[in-house]
């Protein structure tokens, strides 16, 4: 396994703990090829299910990366990033807040009427 696969990998699996300590009924999605829905999947408390796309780097033009996990996974589908970057030492670190939830505006909107 590849450096970077290693680290998407790594961060999965601290996404879905994260989920299941608050919680959650969360998994890691098998790889489908044409068929790859997202990287998680989480089932909240009213049955609901939502789509992960993780991404662990430096870079990602975050709109297109999105766009294809909503065409992929469905439209409760929302990326979840963790932007690492170079400093020095063996293993990358955290820049700025260290992980960050990406959605479309009309999500959001959906989520706060849920809250009313």
């Amino acid at each position: 396994m590849g450096k970077s696969k290693a680290q998407g990998t790594r961060f999965e699996t601290e996404l879905v703990n994260y989920f299941t300590n608050v919680g959650f009924a969360a998994g890691r999605l098998a790889e489908g090829g044409r068929n790859d829905r997202g990287d998680i999947l989480i089932h909240n408390r009213m049955g609901d299910q939502w789509v992960v796309e993780a991404k662990a780097t430096e870079r990602l033009n975050v709109t297109r990366v999105l766009a294809k996990a909503i065409f992929k996974g469905g439209p409760s589908t929302v990326l979840i990033w963790k932007r690492l970057v170079k400093t020095g030492k063996k293993i990358r670190q955290p820049d700025g807040e260290k992980v960050v939830v990406v959605m479309t505006l009309d999500m959001f909107t959906e989520l706060l009427k849920e809250k009313r």
